[in-house]
């Protein structure tokens, strides 16, 4: 019996302590890291000096875990692109966050917690960063979908020479984002609950090689020859400016088709007869400007081959195949003509 009593109370002294230890380990779980932070620490704005690590982390909790369960909202023109938290896998710590602050404040050099106003010394407020952590592969990949949404290419302006107009295609403007500056400014945001959940960025401008204006300039003069019905255009800016009634070649003679362009001009051209059998005796001669035996009246525009157009003499001929492969105009209509018409001014012939 009195084994059995020796038994008993060992065993209560034995768990008299285990208890009191399980009741004050208890105690602090409730109460948290009491350790308090230094006055004058800031979280993102928000005042946690003075304040316990356990209700600094509370604290935080309630003021950002909103802001950073939120989308990001991107707008580029009209257009709104969002970037959920879940997918940027946001993770907002309080805890580390409050632990932070208390560290910083703790180990800040007393140099720089003192500066100086009117009203002498005070104590300058410490600023520390939250503790966020994402998925910057994720947020890189968002900002590269948005940039290839928006994007749109350049487009050159294009001329089409055909023989009674000038078909325009008009150049365009092209669109670029800059993913790698819309990534950083993503994570920016992402790490800050003050800054706004939305914001706008511009998407730049890529300007065409051959803009509207340049083909204006580079097409400033265009003639084209039509030889169904004996007519040359005059364009000027891609448009048309004047038609003139002229003479072609013969059969034999064809005045050749295809794109070509002024190659050479004189307005007193001289007249190398060239030695073929239409020539005839004047072939191999040299005719002087202004000479009687020289076809050449008025103005030459070289194109290729010999061939050329004139003024002629021959009035009779216009509207005709008539000449061994030159274009030829009534004199006062190839006045007008040459002094609008540059070296290098493109001419299509029609087939």
């Amino acid at each position: 019996m009195i084994a059995a009593i020796s038994v008993l109370a060992l065993l209560v002294i034995a768990l008299v302590p285990v208890h009191a230890n399980a009741s004050k380990n208890s105690s602090r779980s409730l109460k948290g890291d009491s350790r308090v932070i230094a006055d004058g620490v800031e979280v993102a704005g928000v005042d946690v000096g003075g304040s316990s690590i356990s209700a600094a982390s509370s604290l935080l909790e309630r003021k950002f875990s909103g802001a950073f369960s939120q989308h990001v909202f991107v707008y580029v023109g009209r257009r709104k692109f969002g970037l959920s938290a879940k997918r940027a896998k946001v993770r907002f710590d309080a805890l580390r966050t409050a632990k932070r602050a208390y560290y910083t404040g703790r180990d800040a050099a007393s140099s720089q917690r003192v500066e100086v106003d009117e009203g002498g010394a005070v104590q300058k407020a410490i600023g520390v960063a939250p503790a966020i952590s994402y998925s910057p592969s994720a947020v890189k990949v968002f900002a590269q979908n948005v940039a290839r949404r928006v994007r749109r290419r350049s487009r050159e302006a294009r001329a089409v020479i055909q023989i009674t107009k000038i078909r325009v295609r008009r150049g365009r403007t092209g669109l670029s984002i800059d993913a790698v500056k819309l990534a950083g400014d993503l994570e920016t945001r992402i790490k800050d609950p003050a800054l706004k959940r939305r914001f706008r960025i511009k998407a730049q401008k890529v300007q065409p090689s051959v803009g509207n204006r340049e083909l204006r300039s580079r097409y400033g003069t265009v003639l084209t020859i039509d030889r169904h019905n004996f007519k040359l255009r005059l364009f000027k800016k891609l448009k048309l400016k004047r038609t003139y009634r002229i003479a072609l070649g013969q059969a034999g003679f064809e005045t050749p088709a295809g794109l070509f362009s002024i190659t050479n001009k004189s307005d007193c051209p001289v007249w190398s007869a060239p030695k073929k059998p239409w020539a005839g005796s004047l072939g191999g001669q040299t005719f002087a400007c202004g000479d009687p035996q020289n076809p050449l009246l008025a103005r030459w525009l070289g194109i290729a081959d010999g061939v050329g157009i004139h003024g002629t003499g021959a009035i009779g001929s216009i509207g005709s195949n008539a000449s061994h492969g030159c274009i030829r105009m009534v004199v006062s209509d190839v006045k007008k003509l040459y002094s609008q018409v540059p070296t290098g001014t493109p001419i299509r012939i029609s087939r």
